[in-house]
Parts: structure tokens; C-alpha cells; sequence
């Protein structure tokens, strides 16, 4: 009787064991933190991250690719002025462009570009403001990670220190556009101002 009395405890105790290993909490799953350079893809977003939010979990996403392109073909175009027109905030702009121009697509060629990443409802990728691209061509001209990943997954280097448009409009026949500058400073707010007609180079970003 000892014996199958020490048995039946022990059988007790390896099933309460596993019950108790079972029962056991999974730890909570979290969300990745990124750093600047790195190569990021999900679904239809597939890029290099160029800024980050505090947390490393946010932030806005380059394109692989690049095309040079004319800001607008007519000979006067304005959204100057206008309360959608924004120096931080590219997809407002598109935005703007969108709602005054009934044939913004061929009217309007780096803006459409951008624009035709996005498939069905979605609406992410757009032509950065003229913050964003001076915030782009600022870490690619000081960060070597962002061409070496955008290289690295069949993408085209970024030419900082080249011309690129902005979607923020600077009048008839103007826009902003930037280049990478070492010698400015942050709170330096120096940018062109291009002929519309110009085909200068143009990234597309979205947010992630």
C-alpha cells in the first residue's frame, strides 16, 4: 500500500508539473524597433527607413527607386496660397494638386508618379514636402547605411547633393527643391526654387 500511495503522489505531482508548465503566460509580443538604413518590407511598402519616431516603431519610408521628372508641363500652375499647400507634409500637397487639376496625372508628372505606387484605395506614397526630401537628402548625405540598403535590395542610390523636388509649391511657375548642402545648418532654411519645367530628380515616401 506504501508503495502505490508514494506511486499515485508522484503521479499527481508530474501532472500538476505539466499542467502548471502549460498554464504558464507567453510573453507578450512587441513590436520591432527599427534604426535608420534599415531595409523594411510589408505588403506593398517596401523601402528604406529615413526618419524615426521616438519609440523606433514609426516613421517614413523611401523609395527603391528614382526618376527624373517635371514638377508640372504647364506654363503657369499654383497651389501656392492655397490652405493644403505645405512645407512638411508631402501627401497634403498631392492633396491639393489632386483637387484643383482635373488632369493632374499628366499634368503634373513627379506628383503622379508617386501617386501611381498606390494601388486600388490606398493613397501612401507621395512626393515628399520640401522638409521631408531636405530631411532625406540631409541623412543620405551623412549616413552611408541608407545607400548601401538601398543598393543592397536592388534599389538606386540617392544623389544627395543633386537637385530634388519637393511637392511644395513656390509660386506660377516655381517649386521647392533641395540639395544637400554640408555647410548648412539645421535651423537654416535654404532651399531652390526651380522652374516647374525642370526634370529633376524625385523620391516617393510613405508613412509606416
Amino acid at each position: 500500500m506504501k508503495v502505490l500511495k508514494t506511486l499515485a503522489l508522484s503521479l499527481l505531482a508530474l501532472l500538476f508539473g505539466c499542467q502548471q508548465k502549460v498554464q504558464e503566460p507567453l510573453p507578450n509580443e512587441q513590436e520591432p524597433s527599427y534604426k535608420l538604413g534599415d531595409y523594411y518590407a510589408k505588403g506593398l511598402a517596401k523601402g528604406v527607413i529615413v526618419s524615426l519616431d521616438e519609440d523606433g516603431e514609426h516613421g517614413l519610408l523611401l523609395s527603391l527607386d528614382e526618376k527624373s521628372l517635371q514638377w508640372s508641363t504647364l506654363s503657369s500652375s499654383i497651389i501656392c496660397g492655397a490652405s493644403y499647400v505645405s512645407i512638411d507634409d508631402g501627401a497634403v500637397n498631392a492633396e491639393g494638386v489632386k483637387g484643383l487639376y482635373e488632369n493632374w496625372p499628366e499634368e503634373f508628372p513627379a506628383i503622379a508618379w508617386c501617386s501611381s505606387k498606390n494601388l486600388g484605395a490606398l493613397n501612401s506614397w507621395y512626393l515628399p514636402a520640401a522638409s521631408e526630401i531636405r530631411l532625406i537628402l540631409d541623412v543620405a548625405g551623412t549616413q552611408s547605411s541608407i545607400n548601401e540598403t538601398l543598393v543592397a535590395n536592388g534599389g538606386t542610390a540617392v544623389s544627395p547633393e543633386e537637385l530634388y523636388w519637393s511637392s511644395t509649391d513656390a509660386g506660377a511657375q516655381i517649386a521647392y527643391s533641395y540639395r544637400y548642402r554640408a555647410d548648412l545648418k539645421p535651423e537654416d532654411e535654404l532651399y531652390d526654387m526651380s522652374p516647374k519645367k525642370n526634370s529633376l530628380h524625385c523620391r516617393c515616401v510613405r508613412r509606416f
